[in-house]
Formats: C-alpha cells, sequence, structure tokens
C-alpha cells in the first residue's frame, strides 16, 4: 500500500488585485509608433527619447495628454507629428487582451472573492478602457491613478487601496508585471505574483484556498 500524501498547506485568500498593462492586456507604445511608417533610426530615436516611459508616466500621475503633447512637442518639435498620433490613437498602444489571464479572471469571479484593479492609467483613457473591454466589469473595485494622484510602487497608493477595499493584507494576492510593484506590496504583508505568463499565474494560484469556504482558489 502506497503512503497517503501530505495534504498541500496553502494560504486563505478573500482579495486577488490585478494590475492591467502587460497582465490583462498586452500594451507597449511600440504597437502604435511601428504603423507610423518611420525609418529604423527615428524610431530608435522617438522610443529612447522621446515616447518614453518616464513621460507617459505622468499622464498616469494626472497630467493631462493636452499637456503631455504641447510640453514634448515644444522639447521636440520635429517629431511632433509623432507625438500627437500618440495622444489621438492611444489605444492603438494596446494590442489586445491576454485571453488566459481573462479566463483565469472569469474564474476567480464566480467564486466568493474580492477584486480589485490597481492600475497606473490615465484618468481621461480609462473609462474609454473599461467601454472596450468589458471584462473590466468584473471587478468589484478600480483604483486608478490617475484619478486619485498616487502611482506605484508608492506605498501611498497601496495604503489607500487597503483602506478604501477593506484589505486584509495577509489574505491578499497582488498580480503584477513589474518587480518593484510587487515588492511594496510584499513589504506592506500582501501576497505577490510577479506576471510573465498566465501558465505561471495558475501555478502560483494553486497555493491558494478561498478563505470564504476553504476551496483550493482554480
Amino acid at each position: 500500500m502506497s503512503a497517503q500524501s501530505a495534504p498541500i498547506d496553502r494560504t486563505p485568500l478573500d482579495t486577488v488585485i490585478f494590475d492591467i498593462g502587460n497582465v490583462l492586456v498586452y500594451w507597449d507604445p511600440r504597437f502604435l509608433i511601428q504603423k507610423l511608417g518611420i525609418n529604423d533610426t527615428e524610431f530608435s530615436k522617438i522610443m529612447n527619447d522621446v515616447i518614453t516611459l518616464e513621460w507617459h508616466t505622468h499622464h498616469d500621475r494626472g497630467r493631462s495628454m493636452k499637456t503631455g503633447v504641447a510640453l514634448l512637442t515644444a522639447e521636440y518639435p520635429q517629431f511632433h507629428q509623432v507625438i500627437e498620433t500618440y495622444r489621438t490613437r492611444w489605444f492603438e498602444t494596446i494590442l489586445g487582451s491576454i485571453s488566459e489571464t481573462i479566463d483565469i479572471l472569469r474564474n476567480l469571479a464566480e467564486r466568493p472573492l474580492q477584486l480589485v484593479a490597481l492600475t497606473n492609467f490615465s484618468a481621461e483613457t480609462f473609462d474609454e478602457f473599461c467601454d472596450r473591454y468589458p471584462f473590466m466589469k468584473l471587478f468589484h473595485a478600480h483604483i486608478v491613478s490617475g484619478r486619485v494622484g498616487l502611482i506605484k510602487p508608492d506605498p501611498k497608493i497601496y495604503e489607500l487601496t487597503e483602506r478604501q477595499c477593506e484589505l486584509s493584507p495577509h489574505r491578499t494576492l497582488f498580480i503584477d508585471d513589474r518587480v518593484d510593484n510587487i515588492r511594496t506590496a510584499q513589504n506592506r504583508g500582501w501576497h505577490g505574483h510577479v506576471f510573465s505568463t498566465s501558465e505561471g499565474l495558475r501555478a502560483a494560484l494553486a497555493k491558494f484556498t478561498v478563505a470564504a469556504d476553504g476551496d483550493p482558489l482554480l
């Protein structure tokens, strides 16, 4: 007779928090800029020096796209058409949803869990994003950096999320594609998973149960 397997010790959760960009949708400014017929030299210059993550992050902090475009155009007038296109065709920086992760989200939505989106995102594009991607209705709360004036990995946006969503940190899992964002969450006592693939996320979720009923998370 074979020995009985020892029970797996899983951690109970009552809240799962998702980042959006490159967790639920594919996002990269290159998806748009590559469509503009720019030669390789100019493309490298634009991505390295002009349409940078640092510039984009100001919009996630609350700066309007119009203001951001004006400031950047004044600095790089030779690229004014590309910069303006970034504003008018911003949704083309999104390639589409990551279907395997959306399937996971839908499965979790059927469980007695609180689902929260915690995202660095411009306030002026977020509502339209939610209209374009109906899976956003599965979340019980959206914590959007551009709306609250705070941005990951600033601990203050995590503290605000805890208050607004009444989180128990030790029963909260945060899924994000950036190590620094996960590290801040873990420093506050949250569980964290650095997203790279949906298969890896499924494996990580297997370590948890639903606090309300003790059943495996997935």
